[in-house]
C-alpha cells in the first residue's frame, strides 16, 4: 500500500517528529510526504515534494500534482490545513492524524465527514471527534512514539549558568509559551512554594516577556537537549489546560524524573500511577502536586518505556491505515 503523508506545517512541533517517525519506519518505496516549501523538516526529509501552503481555503499550487506523481492507496493529513486540502481533491481515502483536544467546530464537520478515518493521539482526543460527530468506527487510538531521552545530567553547570545556589529545588517545564500551555499557573504555583524553588521553562513563544518578568523564574528557550535538562532538575511539571496526549510527559516518565501534570485532555493516559495529578487551570493544585511529588519515590520507567516505543506506534497507525483503506 502507497501511502502520501501532507503536512503544511512551516515549525517542528510534535506532530513533525511523529510524521519522521512513521517516515522512518515504514517501507520508503512506497512512503512518501508533501511539505511546504519553508518547513523545517524538509532538512530532514531530503525525498520529500512540496507544495505552496497558503491559505487553507486555495488549494495549493503543487499538491495535485504531487498526489498524482505518487499515485496513493492512502493519504495521511498531519494538520488541519493538510485534512481540508486533502479531501477536497484526492480521490484515495483520506486518514486524518488528530492531535489536538479541541471541540470539533460546527462549521468545520463537512471535512470530518469526508476523511475516511482519523488516527486520535489519545483517547481524550478520540472522545471529542465523537462528540463533534464523528463515528467510535471511523476512529483508531494510536499513542505517540517518543524516544527515550539523551543527555547525561549536568546539574552544576546549569545553576552556574543560571546564577542560582546549590540546594535549589529546580522545577522544570518543556512547552511552547502559549495559553494553553498554563505556564501562567505554574509561576502563580512558584509563588506558594519556599524560596529555594525555581522554575525552568524551555521552549519559546509570544508569552515569554510576561512570564520573564516572575521572580524565580528562568526561560531557558528552545532547547535541544531537553534529556540533559530533565536528568538535571527535581521535578518535571507539564500545567497544561488542554493537551492532546503530552510527548515530552512521557519523556520525562522515561528519564525517569518525578512528575506532575495536569488531567487536561490526554495526560491522565501518559501519567497512569507514575506522577501526580492535579485539576487544570490552579495554581494552588500545581503547587500541592509539586509537594507531594517531592516527596514521592522514584517509579520505574520501564513502562512509559515499552507503552510510548516508537516501533508500537509504527506498526499501530499502518495497521489502521490498512483498516481505513480496505486492505487486509
Amino acid at each position: 500500500m502507497r501511502v502520501l503523508h501532507i503536512d503544511t506545517a512551516r515549525e517542528w512541533r510534535g506532530g513533525q517528529t511523529q510524521l519522521l517517525h512513521l517516515m522512518r519506519g515504514m517501507d520508503a518505496d512506497s512512503t512518501g510526504a508533501v511539505l511546504a516549501l519553508d518547513a523545517p523538516l524538509r532538512a530532514a526529509i531530503p525525498g520529500a515534494l512540496v507544495a505552496e501552503f497558503g491559505s487553507p481555503l486555495r488549494s495549493p499550487r503543487g499538491l495535485a500534482e504531487a498526489i498524482e506523481r505518487f499515485e496513493p492507496d492512502l493519504i495521511a493529513a498531519h494538520t488541519s490545513h493538510a485534512h481540508g486540502h486533502a479531501v477536497r481533491i484526492a480521490s484515495c481515502p483520506v486518514v486524518v492524524h488528530r492531535r489536538l483536544d479541541f471541540r470539533v467546530r460546527r462549521r468545520s464537520r463537512l471535512k470530518y465527514r469526508a476523511a475516511a478515518g482519523f488516527i486520535a493521539v489519545s483517547h481524550a482526543v478520540s472522545r471529542v471527534l465523537q462528540a463533534g460527530g464523528v463515528p467510535a468506527e471511523r476512529i483508531d487510538v494510536v499513542h505517540d512514539g517518543v524516544s527515550p531521552p539523551v543527555g547525561a545530567a549536568d546539574r552544576e553547570n546549569l545553576l552556574r549558568t543560571l546564577g542560582i545556589k546549590e540546594g535549589a529545588i529546580l522545577v522544570l517545564a518543556v512547552g511552547a509559551l502559549v495559553p494553553h500551555k498554563g505556564h501562567r499557573f505554574l509561576i502563580e504555583a512558584l509563588a506558594e512554594l519556599p524560596e529555594r524553588y525555581h522554575c525552568l521553562i524551555a521552549g519559546a513563544g509570544p508569552l515569554g516577556e510576561v512570564l520573564q518578568r516572575a521572580e524565580r523564574v528562568h526561560l531557558l528557550g528552545h532547547r535541544g537537549d531537553v534529556g540533559r535538562l530533565l536528568r538535571s532538575c527535581d521535578i518535571f511539571c507539564h500545567p497544561s489546560v488542554e493537551e492532546g496526549m503530552g510527548q515530552v510527559v512521557a519523556e520525562a516518565l522515561m528519564a525517569p524524573i518525578r512528575t506532575v501534570a495536569t488531567t487536561a485532555g490526554g495526560l491522565p493516559e501518559v501519567v497512569v500511577d507514575d506522577g501526580v495529578l492535579v485539576t487544570p487551570g490552579s495554581g494552588v493544585a500545581l503547587a500541592v502536586g509539586i509537594l507531594e511529588a517531592r516527596g514521592r519515590p522514584l517509579h520505574d520507567p520501564g513502562r512509559a518505556a515499552a507503552a510510548f516505543a516508537v516501533d508500537r506506534m509504527v506498526r499501530e497507525t499502518e495497521r489502521a491505515y490498512r483498516r481505513f483503506a480496505g486492505v487486509t
